[in-house]
């Protein structure tokens, strides 16, 4: 090839490269403002509320992930979750995916009764089990009456309990209440009432969250003791499930406890003090929240104290029956997978072998038409059916174990 010399050579060579830059140059240009009015253009479109962990997500996905993704998104916005970080939002993404995709698979088996998501859902079983269900009722260890010493205890309470003309209000459910109901007759009576329900007639107070501490126990035990009080002097009053948690020292706090031993903490103390004076905030001793024996300037509610309690038969219906014609009755329950997912319908998922009793209730309601109890929960009315929970009454231990152990407190000075 030929190549000038001298001077025009050096200035050909020249010419040669600051054409070769030039073009260079001119192809960053453009790819910048390219790049700008993308961005620009971008900027200008409307935000939506998709979250970031989708933005990447395959173009093809399975309807069934598609509609959990947008459960996920109207989840979020009902229970207003907020998550620190983008790793946490999307392991609880993959934890609501899992369980979304279980409640869909179980809803096309059960007839009777429908899961649905709630609060939990972006929480695995055996987080909630390790929060909110840490009670392990081993009736073994607590040493509780024999059968025989609890049937006489309660047949000699049940004989001295004076039914209240309060109790007529949830009785008039029914079409017509008699006489035999008041003097205690067998259930089975023909004449008895059909229905009744503690809750519709205005003597149980309304549902309350107990968050994510373990403490259905105290809430169990509150709502008996309120409920009563109601029954037998027509005041309707709040009283302090934090007093219990922190106070009740036979118990375990945030980590379960037994509805009887804060019986005997509140006959103790001679009543509680008005959760507006003592209000609860989910912690125990173990985590800030210390026991106020004494707060200055107010006094306990000594109605809640005046009280005796029985324990039920245990895996005896008709006993379950005659203590709720008394008053609402604290119960425990096994809370697996489907109790927690509950949202509507009868709930009569059988009962496995040798379940864990973990979570404690109230026992509102009975509709002898439909062979149905009705629960009180304490985790908020966006669990089950505003709070409740509809369940078959069942012999033996019961569905979730109902049946299993049952404390009532009967109103009244020195009844035993």
């Amino acid at each position: 090839m030929f190549l000038p010399s001298g001077p025009y050579r050096r200035y050909h060579c020249y010419h040669y490269r600051y054409r070769r830059y030039l073009w260079w140059d001119l192809a960053i240009t453009i790819t910048v403002v390219f790049v700008f009015i993308i961005m620009s253009l971008s900027s200008s479109l409307p935000m939506t509320k998709t979250p970031s962990l989708f933005i990447a997500r395959p173009p093809k996905t399975s309807l069934l992930r598609m509609t959990a993704e947008k459960e996920f998104i109207d989840f979020k916005d009902k229970f207003n979750k907020n998550y620190a970080s983008l790793r946490r939002e999307e392991d609880s993404y993959r934890v609501f995916r899992e369980n979304h995709e279980k409640i869909t698979q179980r809803n096309k088996r059960t007839t009777s009764y429908k899961l649905g998501v709630n609060q939990f859902t972006d929480q695995s079983m055996q987080l909630l089990y390790h929060s909110m269900l840490r009670n392990d009722f081993s009736f073994k260890s607590l040493n509780l009456p024999s059968v025989s010493d609890q049937k006489k205890k309660e047949k000699v309470m049940m004989d001295r309990v004076t039914p209240s003309p309060h109790m007529l209000r949830a009785l008039s459910l029914s079409s017509s209440v008699s006489n035999s109901v008041l003097e205690k007759q067998e259930q089975e009576d023909k004449n008895c009432t059909k229905r009744l329900d503690w809750y519709a007639a205005g003597f149980v107070r309304p549902v309350k969250n107990q968050g994510t501490c373990g403490s259905c126990w105290a809430f169990s035990t509150v709502g008996a003791l309120e409920s009563m009080i109601h029954v037998h002097t027509d005041t309707a009053t709040e009283l302090s499930e934090q007093e219990l948690v922190s106070c009740s020292t036979t118990n375990h706090g945030c980590k379960g406890g037994w509805m009887h031993k804060a019986m005997d903490y509140v006959r103790k103390r001679n009543g509680l003090y008005q959760s507006i004076e003592y209000p609860y905030n989910g912690t125990d001793t173990t985590t800030g929240g210390a026991c106020r024996i004494i707060i200055p300037g107010k006094k306990r509610i000594e109605e809640a104290g005046r009280f005796d309690y029985v324990f039920v038969r245990p895996n005896s219906v008709s006993s379950l029956k005659k203590a709720l014609f008394v008053n609402p009755v604290c119960v425990a329950v096994n809370a697996d997978f489907d109790f927690v997912f509950y949202a509507d319908g009868v709930y009569d998922k059988p009962l496995e072998d040798d379940p864990a009793i973990n979570h404690a209730v109230l026992l509102t309601a009975l509709d002898e038409n439909t062979k149905t109890w009705t629960i009180k929960n304490s985790w908020g009315t966006g669990w089950g059916r505003q709070g409740f929970m509809d369940l078959a009454v069942r012999n033996g231990t019961g569905v979730a174990g109902i049946n299993s152990y049952c404390v009532l407190p009967i109103y009244g000075d020195h009844l035993i």
